[in-house]
């Protein structure tokens, strides 16, 4: 007896039912151990053709589509069906868009573009969502795609010498503009354009996208080196950085570490036991809320983390520079990195602020950023006299009465030495150390208020 399957239409079914037809229309109800993967796989290249999410932002497009394969291989079963497998497909896109559509919601309260942005920078960029998908999930599909880039560009094989961690530690260098580590680039190159590192036409020929894409030879052995590390190895050194960045709730001081405020969004992603993902969103308590609660009140952002990670030491014991290459190289860049996108968020203004609005500046600085603000702004400004005028004041005043006081000695002193040669000069009785205290100026702190 047939089952009946609660359908939900998508335009790309036809094709996904032409796809199942040509490869597992002899399969119909018999068991396929790799089902879930024969069906991820080919959604993954219907979607290349007729791109699933179009018109979402594009800094969530890699996110939706990494999450659609993720919820299609999790909901789908061993025994073949096409109406199951079309359920399975048009349920998990229905859910993702419903995701990205409060997530744009979410964004749209901020009401600036450029926080916007931030905001989707923040949650379409996560390395350590990208590494767990890699690692479980795409490992063969990026390894093949990356050697038929090298065979491309004419990169030589690795020598099988290169073991997984030589080429780990490889990664925690620096790219050539300093910017990022090896590993940072790769991981964002494969996040950005995995599925299209190059392009196959009818005849069968490649052709390399990397040109297009930005991608240098240097970027192509980064990812070559990837390869080759034992993907658990890069998922897990992914967490370690993620959990060593923390950030601090300004109005509660509470501490949360970077993995755990992405596991707050990417778990409703990679969820597939809501139900009912509408009523789940308009849940106050559900984790949009919690998430947007934690970066709209930053007060700082410190690294946590020091020591070897006691699943690394074979890598990191025998030479702790290792090791401070992926603190400075790794966790410090991806901190830097994370920074900027909650300094842009939390501004107060609609230009871009600098990084420096997320750190510890300088009170020079901090009164630069006023002055600019007020030149900014379109409203009469109201000066009011700073500690430093008053200060001045306080010293022109003390001078001039010194010089009066000065000037009056030495008239008096004159006037003693015309009525008596002898007599010992008399000075005014003036304290030199007078208002020394208010006339040096006082060490100014150097701290960063959360806005």
């Amino acid at each position: 007896m047939k089952k009946r399957f609660l359908m939900q239409e998508f335009k790309e079914e036809k094709l996904l039912r032409k796809e199942l037809q040509k490869s597992l229309g002899d399969y119909e109800y018999r068991e396929i151990k790799t089902l879930n993967r024969i069906v991820m796989d080919m959604l993954a290249r219907i979607n290349n053709e007729v791109k699933i999410f179009s018109g979402i932002p594009e800094q969530l497009v890699s996110l939706a589509n990494n999450s659609l394969l993720l919820q299609v291989y999790q909901r789908t079963d061993l025994i073949y069906s096409e109406d199951a497998v079309v359920s399975v497909v048009g349920t998990s896109i229905n859910y993702i868009k419903a995701v990205i559509d409060k997530l744009v919601a979410i964004a749209d309260n901020l009401q600036d573009n450029d926080k916007k942005e931030a905001l989707y920078n923040l949650i379409g960029g996560s390395h350590l969502f990208m590494a767990y998908f890699l690692c479980n999930y795409r490992k063969q599909f990026f390894t093949e795609n990356v050697n038929t880039l090298c065979e491309l560009h004419g990169i030589p094989k690795l020598n099988e010498k290169t073991t997984s961690n030589y080429a780990l530690v490889s990664l925690f260098e620096l790219i050539e503009s300093k910017k990022c580590s090896k590993l940072q680039r790769a991981l964002d190159i494969i996040m950005k354009h995995g599925n299209d590192l190059f392009t196959i036409d009818e005849t069968g020929l490649k052709t390399s996208n990397a040109s297009k894409l930005g991608i240098s030879n240097d970027d192509i052995k980064a990812l070559q080196l990837l390869t080759r590390v034992e993907y658990d190895s890069v998922y897990n050194l992914m967490w370690i950085a993620y959990r060593s960045i923390s950030i601090e709730n300004k109005n509660t001081g509470q501490k949360m570490s970077f993995d755990s405020l992405y596991d707050l969004i990417f778990g409703i992603f990679t969820n597939y036991s809501i139900k009912d993902i509408e009523l789940y969103k308009e849940n106050k308590n559900c984790k949009f809320n919690e998430f947007m609660n934690a970066i709209l009140n930053i007060g700082s952002i410190n690294i946590l983390y020091s020591g070897v990670p006691n699943n690394f030491h074979d890598i990191f014991k025998p030479n702790l520079t290792t090791f401070s290459k992926f603190e400075n190289n790794v966790i410090h860049k991806y901190a830097e990195t994370e920074k900027e996108k909650f300094s842009i968020i939390n501004s107060t203004s609609t230009a871009k602020p600098s990084i420096e609005d997320t750190t510890e500046v300088s009170s020079s600085t901090e009164t630069a950023l006023e002055a600019k603000e007020n030149r900014e702004t379109s409203e009469p400004v109201t000066e009011v006299p700073t500690r430093r005028s008053r200060r001045a004041e306080q010293v022109s005043l003390f001078l001039t009465v010194f010089v009066f006081l000065f000037l009056i000695a030495n008239s008096a002193i004159l006037i003693n030495l015309i009525g008596s040669k002898n007599s010992a000069p008399t000075y005014g009785n003036i304290d030199t150390n007078q208002q020394c205290t208010s006339i040096c100026p006082e060490e100014e702190s150097s701290v960063w208020q959360g806005k």
